[in-house]
């Protein structure tokens, strides 16, 4: 299977309550983008940034979560010691849409939503991200 497709059969596709990310992405944490959304616009300096909160989080906090020109407010920071893998941080923007980057050996896995209704909210969206999230762990990732 290649990246693009764990980002288009696993990440943006439509879940079993109707729900989907927006938006999404595989990055190395060298800030190399492996695979993503078409419509998604993430930068190799965004990537770098989301990989450096999960060294220091005390910015994500101070700054929030800055991703394709638009802010997050961090709510749940879960670091984990050692290389890190398994870490989650989850931002909210207003009442309806979030971002959730869940960090694996390698890389970072970043899921975004934008949703309209009440049925598809940040819970879903982590759930999601860290399920291929831990994925990728377990396959050495």
């Amino acid at each position: 299977m290649s990246w693009q497709s764990y980002v288009d059969d696993h990440l943006v596709a439509v879940q079993s309550n109707g729900g989907r990310l927006t938006h999404a992405a595989i990055a190395g944490k060298d800030g190399t983008v492996w695979a993503k959304d078409e419509e998604f616009v993430i930068t190799t300096e965004e990537v770098l940034r989301l990989a450096s909160y999960f060294i220091e989080s005390s910015e994500v906090h101070r700054t929030g979560i800055i991703l394709n020109g638009e802010k997050y407010i961090a709510v749940v920071i879960d670091i984990r010691p050692g290389d890190g893998s398994g870490s989650l941080i989850c931002g909210k923007q207003g009442s309806m849409g979030g971002v959730v980057i869940s960090r694996t050996h390698s890389a970072l896995v970043v899921g975004v939503h934008k949703s309209l209704s009440e049925s598809f909210r940040l819970e879903h969206c982590n759930l999601i991200v860290t399920h291929i999230s831990k994925f990728l762990i377990d396959q050495g990732y």
